[in-house]
This record gives structure tokens, C-alpha cells and sequence, in this order.
């Protein structure tokens, strides 16, 4: 698939300067890195929406493969996979990141991009459970990585 510029412009600009912050692990080195969607792909109705900046991040390649396109949540059966960088709820299409995973960048951004997207608002229950939205944006601060991103991607826009 050919992507115009920009997307390409935005993948590089992350893969470059963002690639040792693992989203789903702090502080542990990505050892193969890949571009994670923080909503994903096929829920947007213009693709390149999906590549602004404020929807990557990155994370381990294998770590992007298994969450898939899953939501983010708490599972609520008991049938589940345990990763070190999360629970994968199959039946229920839920991911649940691990303690280590940067909560207040995921939610902060899913917030972002549903204000610049309002259409997102339409697939909101295939993209995170809603109080679990909120719950997390109010109890995790900006970390220092969220911030530096925060000003980086300001001089990039």
C-alpha cells in the first residue's frame, strides 16, 4: 500500500525519534521495534487519519501482532492469556496492558483523537470500554516521556 507523504513523514518521524519508549513496558528497551495504533487502522473512515502522530507509539513487534486490533479494558471472564506486556481476553476482544504500560499517554491520546475525529465517537465500544477511558485518564499523571512527545509533536505540526 503507498502511503502519501505525510503518513510516511510521520512514521518516520516516530520510528526516528520515539523508538526506545515501549508504551506497555517503561524503562525496557525495545528490542524489535514496530509502530503500534493506538486506535486501530480499520476504524477510520479516512485511513490517513490513522498515521497523526498522536495515534503511534511504540511498542515491541510481536507485542503489536498479539494485541492486535483488540480494545483496551478489563476482561471479565476468566478466559485469558498472559503476556508480560498484558492480558489478551480473546472471546471478548478486550487488552488489558500490564501495571508497566504508560496508562495516561493511551488514554490522553484516544481522548485527543476522538476531539479531532469526531466520528471515532461511532466505534468508541470497539476501541476502549468508556469508563475505563475515564478512569485512567484521571488517575495517571503525564509522565516525563508524555510531555517530551507532547512538545516534540507541537513543533512537528
Amino acid at each position: 500500500m503507498k502511503h502519501p507523504s505525510f503518513v510516511n513523514k510521520n512514521r518516520n518521524i516516530v520510528k526516528k525519534l520515539l523508538p526506545h519508549w515501549n508504551v506497555y513496558q517503561r524503562n525496557i528497551p525495545i528490542q524489535n521495534y514496530s509502530l503500534e495504533h493506538i486506535i486501530p487502522q480499520r476504524l477510520f473512515l479516512e485511513p490517513t487519519h490513522a498515521y497523526d502522530l498522536n495515534n503511534l507509539v511504540s511498542c515491541e513487534h510481536e507485542w503489536n501482532s498479539i494485541r492486535s486490533d483488540f480494545r483496551y479494558g478489563i476482561g471479565k471472564t476468566t478466559k485469558k492469556k498472559i503476556y508480560n506486556f498484558g492480558e489478551i481476553y480473546p472471546q471478548e476482544r478486550i487488552f488489558a496492558p500490564s501495571d508497566m504500560a504508560d496508562y495516561g499517554l493511551l488514554s490522553r491520546s484516544t481522548l485527543y483523537m476522538l476531539h479531532r475525529y469526531p466520528y471515532l465517537y461511532r466505534v468508541l465500544d470497539q476501541i476502549i470500554d468508556p469508563p475505563y477511558l475515564l478512569d485512567v485518564w484521571s488517575h495517571y499523571p503525564r509522565s516525563p516521556y508524555e510531555q517530551l512527545r507532547s512538545e516534540f509533536m507541537k513543533v512537528c505540526e
